[in-house]
């Protein structure tokens, strides 16, 4: 999915207050977390997402998961909008779609590396 699916499929138009450039930096926000918390600590982590992001700028997150871009940016639009109780729904929603992402890549791409906890004593 590129960054300019995202946009069409969450209808977004200047009209609604929020620009283009608003977006990319919120989807390449997005990535670089997807990036850290979840693929870097594996060893077959893609290469981190380098900025500016552009309209067709590929997405990391493939299909069936990547609805957690359009829930992040829905989410991102309730909370700018200060319309907090359906913004909490959205982010909730969200939340499980990022949850179940993050499940998949790492029963498919393998535990982190450099798991050992040292003892504190």
């Amino acid at each position: 999915m590129t960054v300019q699916d995202v946009i069409t499929q969450a209808g977004h138009t200047e009209s609604d207050g929020y620009d283009q450039e608003m977006t990319l930096a919120w989807l390449c926000g997005l990535d670089r977390r997807i990036h850290q918390e979840i693929m870097l600590p594996r060893e077959c982590a893609p290469p981190e997402p380098e900025g500016p992001y552009t309209p067709d700028t590929e997405l990391l997150v493939p299909a069936p998961y990547d609805d957690l871009y359009l829930l992040y940016i829905r989410a991102q639009n309730e909370f700018f909008r200060d319309q907090m109780d359906r913004g909490g729904n959205a982010f909730a929603m969200f939340n499980t779609a990022y949850e179940r992402f993050a499940a998949w890549y790492i029963r498919t791409h393998g535990p982190a590396r450099n798991t050992y906890i040292s003892p504190l004593f």
